[in-house]
């Protein structure tokens, strides 16, 4: 048994194999590249508890090992260790700032955990040192989206499919770009692209169905809502049921969470409060408080949610008790909405004008509408943020909304809504006071 051996099997995709010869091997004479190669494979064979250790044993046996920092800290992402794997990236970029690889990981890391200002800080020397990357510039653009920025969006989505034309996520972020401010027709006309390369991708088939039938294309949704299962795609199908049945033709379509945000200015808004339920790091609250210039008050116990979510666990989408700072327009309430809303409430007066809800969970939105009813009032506009397409859509904020719009007596009228992010806007018409 040999190293060589051991590799060779490796890049031959027979793991196991390559399993049976590395593993004597550092057990009996270890070192930093069998360590690496070992762990390598157990990656492959998604085993990322044992790489994640096999890498951190490598970089223990060689001081300068780039490419198990790297290694490791995707392990810790598939973990489910952001944080970690955070703080392991920031390792490698210590000794290394420019390292390509590092901040393109990096970059992708914030922007998965809801932090795409700084992801772009990151994402733009990845791209600045690795051009040909694909999924640097898709990163990049869907940074710039995030925080409503489309025009450099488009521009690097560009960019991801010159480097990579088969880049399909980068068409549907396109897409979600375009239907955030270009015409429809542009977002039709990409993803009508996207279906010459793969005539099977569903959700592309699933948005042109719905653009083609709110164009009275009839025929032409058809053609694409027959390539989807309703069994297998039951949630899309049902929300766009919803969607006609519930809204009107001045319901706006729309791509990304942050164009939502930035239509509130064609809306006439009371004056009063405005409140966000679930802050994270704060992306959102910066981009409400700048399209709106009010102060915000926001309340999240930056913990993560309290509960399972489905198939998310208790305590995704915490901030690791981290408290952003936001700016002097934004005022944070750390702690379940169940004891700091009844203790906020008592300090101040109605009624509320732009409430947004991000709890996902239906129970924890439905304990904050109720005991926020009172401020509801005829203008109020309530912007739901997971309310369409997921796979249990009715069960979550959609439920308690209708649940407390019959306790209460609200009515509304629906402004806006995204097949994309799931996003609902609304605007409540009466109320029973």
């Amino acid at each position: 048994m040999n190293l060589l051996e051991g590799i060779r099997l490796y890049q031959r995709k027979d793991y196991l194999g390559a399993v049976g010869i590395l593993k004597p091997l550092m057990m009996h004479s270890p070192n930093a590249e069998i360590a690496y190669y070992l762990a390598s494979t157990y990656m492959a064979l998604s085993d990322h508890q044992q790489a994640k250790e096999l890498y951190k044993k490598a970089i223990s046996l060689r001081n300068d090992f780039p490419e198990a920092l790297i290694n490791q800290a995707i392990c810790e992402q598939h973990l489910g260790e952001l944080f970690q794997a955070e703080q392991t990236l920031q390792t490698l970029l210590t000794h290394s700032p420019q390292n390509p690889l590092g901040t393109l990981n990096l970059g992708a890391l914030l922007y998965e955990q809801g932090r795409p200002e700084e992801a772009i800080s990151y994402l733009k020397v990845a791209t600045e040192h690795s051009p040909q990357r694909s999924e640097g510039w898709f990163n990049l653009g869907a940074s710039f989206l995030a925080i409503g920025r489309e025009e450099e969006s488009l521009r690097c989505l560009k960019e991801a499919i010159d480097c990579d034309p088969h880049n399909q996520a980068a068409y549907i972020e396109m897409a979600y770009a375009q239907l955030s401010g270009a015409p429809q027709s542009q977002a039709q006309e990409t993803l009508e692209t996207l279906i010459s390369l793969n005539p099977k991708h569903s959700f592309a088939r699933y948005i042109l169905a719905v653009l083609s039938e709110k164009n009275q294309d009839f025929e032409g949704a058809m053609e694409h809502f027959k390539h989807l299962s309703f069994q297998q795609y039951a949630p899309w199908i049902d929300s766009w049921q919803f969607v006609q049945e519930s809204m009107d033709d001045d319901s706006v379509m729309l791509g990304s969470t942050a164009s939502g945000f930035r239509n509130l200015q064609n809306l006439t808004q009371l004056d009063g409060l405005c409140i966000e339920l679930g802050v994270r790091f704060g992306n959102s609250l910066r981009l409400l408080q700048k399209y709106t210039q009010k102060e915000w008050h926001g309340f999240d116990t930056f913990q993560g949610l309290p509960t399972n979510w489905h198939e998310l666990p208790q305590g995704s989408y915490s901030t690791g008790g981290h408290i952003p700072a936001l700016g002097d327009k934004i005022r944070l309430y750390p702690g379940r909405f169940t004891y700091t809303l009844p203790e906020f409430i008592p300090k101040k007066e109605g009624p509320i004008s732009i409430l947004h809800v991000d709890c996902d969970l239906y129970e924890s939105t439905y304990d904050a509408l109720c005991l926020l009813n009172m401020w509801i009032r005829p203008g109020t506009i309530i912007i739901f943020d997971e309310f369409l397409m997921n796979e249990h859509w009715r069960q979550d904020e959609y439920k308690a909304w209708i649940e407390c719009a019959q306790k209460f007596g609200w009515k509304a009228k629906y402004v806006s809504y995204s097949l994309f992010s799931g996003q609902v806007v609304l605007q409540i018409t009466s109320t029973q006071r």
